[in-house]
């Protein structure tokens, strides 16, 4: 597989589309070696839309503070986020569908089945009740305000985690590619 590094400081546009068009994210936290992964929803909140508390492109998650996942990040704040434009339907074309159906559903399946974005950052539990807290909060809420998410972002008990994003890797299956970046501009080793 063809690796490269972005030497720019530029949040890539790979990572731009695949984080304006999911709805999920999926967290890894680490607490003494270990790994615990959670399906989250999460804002995405581009350069320049934070501020004035934060000028670079950040993730935006709420947790409970009973959760395993508010333990991990406040014993261990560098998390890995995996986001991605699959479609995640295991479900078999109907036997009796026509072939012209069935190979527009697999054409359609296949057109978005493209990217996949592993995010290494850093994550902080805002101050309760701050005005840099309701703030977050506030456009968490905007972003998921549909269905029963509300119940995940409100309460007296919900925290609001910014996560500043500092290295990501972008799998690419149609071109067998994976870039590298990093906002410092140096090599990721990995």
């Amino acid at each position: 597989m063809a690796s490269k590094v972005d030497s720019s400081h530029e949040f890539p546009s790979q990572i731009k589309r695949c984080l304006s068009s999911s709805k999920y994210i999926q967290l890894a936290t680490c607490f003494h070696d270990q790994p615990h992964s959670s399906l989250m929803t999460f804002t995405y909140l581009p350069a320049g839309s934070a501020a004035p508390y934060e000028v670079e492109d950040c993730i935006i998650l709420s947790t409970g503070e009973n959760s395993k996942k508010y333990f991990n990040i406040s014993s261990n704040p560098r998390v890995s986020l995996l986001v991605h434009d699959w479609t995640t339907n295991r479900q078999e074309t109907d036997p009796d569908a026509s072939s012209l159906y069935t190979l527009l559903y697999k054409m359609n399946q296949a057109q978005f089945s493209n990217t996949s974005v592993t995010l290494n950052g850093l994550a902080t539990v805002l101050p309760k009740n701050s005005k840099e807290e309701e703030f977050f909060r506030e456009k968490h809420l905007n972003t998921n305000d549909k269905g029963n998410t509300k119940q995940y972002v409100e309460g007296e008990d919900m925290r609001i985690i910014k996560i500043k994003l500092e290295s990501a890797r972008i799998c690419d299956q149609r071109l067998n590619n994976v870039q590298k970046w990093n906002a410092r501009g140096d090599e990721t080793p990995f």
